[in-house]
């Protein structure tokens, strides 16, 4: 049978998933995006927890995810501080609001 033949089935690659799926430059994207969300979330610890906790959490996801195929440290420890960022910035905020309550709490009593 003829190589060119119309009847032979054409052979396929596999296809990549976006996961595996490399950038031109050979990183990969969750490395990338759990380094941003690890950005991310340090940088609104202080202004805005919910965000930090919210980024953090992903780029922790995307970092473990991705842990297994190449190290990424840096982003796990980054997402990790966003985290620690946030939990202490509403610590801090929780007890600026009991010591302005404090004067109204004493006058209930």
């Amino acid at each position: 049978m003829d190589e060119n033949s119309i009847f032979q089935e054409p052979v396929t690659q596999p296809a990549e998933s976006a996961e595996t799926a490399a950038a031109p430059d050979g990183k990969k994207p969750m490395d990338t995006a759990a380094l941003v969300l690890g950005i991310v979330a340090v940088a609104a610890a202080a202004f805005i927890p919910l965000v930090s906790y919210v980024c953090g959490v992903i780029g922790l996801v995307f970092a473990i995810k991705h842990r297994k195929e190449k190290r990424t440290t840096v982003a796990l420890i980054l997402c990790v501080v966003g985290i620690v960022g946030g939990v202490v910035s509403n610590v801090i905020v929780a007890r600026k609001v009991m010591e302005a309550m404090a004067p109204i709490l004493e006058g209930l009593e």
